[in-house]
């Protein structure tokens, strides 16, 4: 019995003695700074980005293309596809003569595209084509926006759509 206990404790021991201590993890600390955090730092992109849309809708500033982009980018990193491209669609609505307005208009089409909702996508894309058509991107968004049309939707048939009409 006492070489029982004598041996589980040597087993306890060694196992202790086998992690490696703190200055051998040297982000040991940072890592449980962060998992304690985790709430927080999740809930930090949302806050911002209600706080940026707010700020824009009542301030109206002139950089407020930018900040809505700034806003979109952190509900597309916290999952908030919907939000983000009802951003970039207030960007096209509320500041037209910036610079990002076509590639808002894009990245609109597409997260409306990912999300289903072909109309919307439909109407994103349709307004980059009637406003942008020497846009170096214009070729492929009609191109989508005609598969949205034709109401191809795997990427089988978009593949296919694709090569057929490649060359027009």
């Amino acid at each position: 019995m006492h070489k029982t206990k004598f041996f589980l404790g040597l087993v306890v021991l060694f196992l202790f003695a086998c992690q490696p201590s703190e200055t051998q993890r040297p982000f040991s600390q940072y890592e449980r700074f962060m998992v304690g955090q985790k709430i927080v730092l999740d809930s930090i992109p949302d806050t911002v980005a209600v706080s940026i849309e707010n700020y824009v809708k009542k301030e109206q500033p002139e950089d407020g293309a930018q900040l809505m982009w700034v806003a979109a980018n952190l509900n597309s990193k916290g999952g908030r596809v919907r939000r983000c491209a009802a951003n970039l669609e207030t960007i096209a609505r509320d500041y037209p003569k910036s610079p990002i307005v076509p590639d808002a208009l894009i990245s609109a089409g597409t997260n409306y595209q990912n999300l289903g909702m072909m109309d919307h996508a439909k109407k994103a894309y349709g307004q980059f084509l009637s406003k942008y058509p020497k846009h170096a991107m214009y070729k492929e968004i009609k191109m989508a926006f005609a598969m949205l049309e034709e109401g191809i939707s795997s990427p089988e048939e978009q593949l296919e759509f694709i090569r057929k009409n490649q060359t027009k």
